[in-house]
């Protein structure tokens, strides 16, 4: 990419000032199941996915809260474009934080769009060869990968015919980045919604992966801006995910209002009755509190990781809390919504869109029942010798 890159305050600018495009476009890019290429130019043009990446590896280096309040911005404007954003954000910032300087130099090189995407959950297998490993697996749920010029998939190490275990006796979990070109695509996302997030199935087989082109999510070694990525590869997922879910949550309440208003004070109309009015009130009380929990959490975990101070189990239990509460205040808007608005969200068109992708957000398993059981577990003081792992507690050896 030309140029040296925007701070974080003017890509808020010009995020704004693009708004009204990216929510034009979210009714062409679902139809095209794809962000199409106009939007994507935009993305790549800002960097919008290099938004936690540091400043000397090409990216914007801005904070954990000047992030989820960009994100959050888009997925308003486009549930599509926003979950694109943060997903390939994932896998494009923490390979910059936690591979060697060298290596995220390569990937992420400036005469490529240095976008990376995939899946981290280890559904492959990394067999220990010289110098690195073969990789072989196939993945689900690849948000942006239709647009990514590296993969990122995570896999269990295999090693002389069997699994290999970490210091904690779990199957050893590994994360790998292998050229797009090698990558297989599978053009097979038919879902409710999302549609534009092209989340594919994909395919590796047998390619070789050099060690540096590897970490361990569980334990990586840090090689730039340790405040953030120092929190870990799970925390770090939560942070776009949350703002997603505050966008889109925001947006599908701005679309009943609007909506009702539109209708008038008519006798019989919503706009008259006081039974939606309260209800209103409440659904607008419990995504605004959501949103300020989310802010809150991270507001703090900045002030704390300012000083490099480790995140205690409770930190990353309010972290996770955050990213549940908000999904789970998105969902009820979307439902109250949904409801409310009778014939008009049943229709095709943009509030019947958001109901969809806000529940298909919603499946995701970092915000699945096991991680709120947790969260409630840990706060209420049931959780002796247990850390979180991938997405639950787990007891210390």
């Amino acid at each position: 990419m030309p140029k040296e890159p925007l701070t974080p305050s003017q890509v808020q600018r010009e995020v704004d000032h693009l708004l009204p495009f990216f929510t034009e476009k979210g009714a062409e890019n679902e139809k095209a199941r794809i962000l199409v290429p106009e939007v994507f130019e935009k993305i790549e043009q800002l960097r919008l996915h290099k938004l936690l990446v540091p400043r000397d590896l090409g990216g914007i280096g801005a904070s954990i809260t000047e992030h989820i309040e960009i994100v959050e911005k888009l997925s308003y404007a486009d549930a599509s474009t926003g979950w694109v954003v943060f997903a390939s954000g994932v896998s494009t910032s923490t390979a910059a934080g936690y591979l060697s300087t060298e290596a995220a130099s390569r990937i992420l090189a400036p005469d490529t769009r240095g976008l990376i995407a995939g899946a981290g959950a280890p559904t492959g297998t990394a067999t220990v060869v010289e110098g690195g490993y073969l990789l072989t697996g196939k993945w689900s749920y690849g948000s942006g990968l239709l647009h990514a010029d590296w993969s990122h998939s995570g896999a269990f190490v295999h090693e002389n015919g069997k699994m290999r275990l970490d210091q904690n006796g779990a199957p050893e979990h590994i994360i790998l980045h292998v050229p797009i070109a090698d990558v297989e695509l599978n053009g097979n996302w038919d879902v409710l919604g999302l549609r534009a997030t092209g989340s594919i199935d994909y395919a590796i087989s047998n390619v070789f992966v050099p060690h540096e082109h590897t970490y361990l999510p569980s334990n990586p070694s840090i090689a730039s801006r340790p405040e953030i990525f120092g929190i870990g590869m799970m925390p770090i997922v939560t942070i776009g995910h949350a703002a997603w879910a505050a966008g889109v949550a925001r947006r599908i309440l701005d679309e009943l209002a609007s909506y009702v208003r539109t209708k008038g004070l008519r006798a019989g109309s919503l706009a008259s009755s006081d039974s939606f009015a309260e209800r209103y009130g409440e659904a607008e009380a419990r995504t605004l509190s959501a949103r300020a929990f989310l802010y809150k959490t991270w507001e703090d975990i900045e002030a704390k990781r300012a000083s490099l101070e480790p995140l205690s189990t409770r930190d990353i239990t309010m972290i996770r809390l955050a990213l549940s509460n908000m999904t789970y205040a998105a969902t009820e808007a979307g439902e109250f919504a949904y409801r409310i608005a009778g014939g008009e969200s049943l229709r095709h068109g943009t509030m019947q869109r958001i109901y969809r992708d806000i529940h298909s957000g919603s499946q995701h398993i970092t915000s699945s029942a096991a991680v709120m059981q947790s969260c409630g577990r840990e706060l209420a003081g049931l959780a002796t010798n247990e850390v979180w792992g991938v997405n639950s507690l787990i007891k210390l050896p």
